[in-house]
């Protein structure tokens, strides 16, 4: 199902699939080049999603947030006057979170409408004063537009992106693009992998991770030292 609520057919996926093959400039392609394409192919589903389905307008995209803040929170809001980061290729996913609003807020929004898990339950105590970015008013940030967190920072932990001036999604901002992906497609995100929120941090240093695991929405910590191959970061431009 796409994005729009329609769904190409069989007959459609191959024909389309066999015009793309057609189309693709072979006189230009040297095998190192295909080779780097291969072994990134969620920059390459990043290249294919631009050219192929054009961004919405910024009006579009802050009307689809002032909708799901008023469906899920019950907020009316205006954003008229949110600053939007300058866009980078490849972060097409506008995220908007809204003035004053909190994790455990977040998270029991989500908990209205699929399982939830967390390890700690107060997730605003947890994390108070420990973001990169706090909504003391409306903004904004772009992320990759992706199901699981980016392939492209896997095996690095929070302090190794801290090191590399990689600034990454927070809790609240991780929690709030669940919904919005669930709002959309009834779907979910790190369905594989987890997301590392090195955006936000505990008091004791550790950092937030969310995925969907086990058939629910899963809060937990893990060490700034740690990295694994299934706990990546969402990079943000803010």
């Amino acid at each position: 199902m796409g994005k729009h609520g329609t769904a190409l057919n069989p007959g459609q996926v191959a024909e389309f699939a066999a015009v793309v093959v057609r189309q693709l400039p072979w006189d230009h392609l040297d095998p190192a080049t295909a080779q780097i394409w291969i072994e990134n192919q969620a920059a390459l589903q990043d290249v294919l999603l631009r050219a192929l389905v054009p961004l919405p307008s910024i009006e579009t995209l802050l009307f689809g947030w002032k909708r799901f803040y008023k469906d899920f929170f019950g907020l009316e809001l205006d954003f008229s006057q949110v600053r939007i980061p300058e866009h980078q290729l490849g972060f097409d996913r506008l995220l908007v979170i809204a003035q004053g609003l909190t994790p455990n807020q977040a998270f029991e929004a989500c908990q209205k409408h699929f399982n939830c898990w967390r390890y700690t339950e107060d997730l605003d105590e947890a994390t108070k004063g420990l973001n990169d970015r706090e909504p003391t008013e409306h903004y904004a940030i772009w992320v990759r537009d992706r199901i699981e967190a980016d392939e492209e920072l896997k095996g690095l932990s929070a302090n190794q992106l801290k090191d590399r001036n990689i600034h990454g999604i927070t809790l609240l901002e991780r929690e709030i693009y669940e919904l919005k992906r669930w709002s959309e497609a009834g779907d979910h995100l790190d369905k594989e992998n987890n997301t590392l929120c090195n955006g936000s941090r505990s008091s004791d240093g550790d950092v937030p991770f969310v995925g969907w695991l086990g058939g629910e929405m899963s809060v937990g910590w893990d060490d700034p030292r740690d990295a694994d191959v299934g706990l990546r970061s969402r990079a943000v431009v803010s």
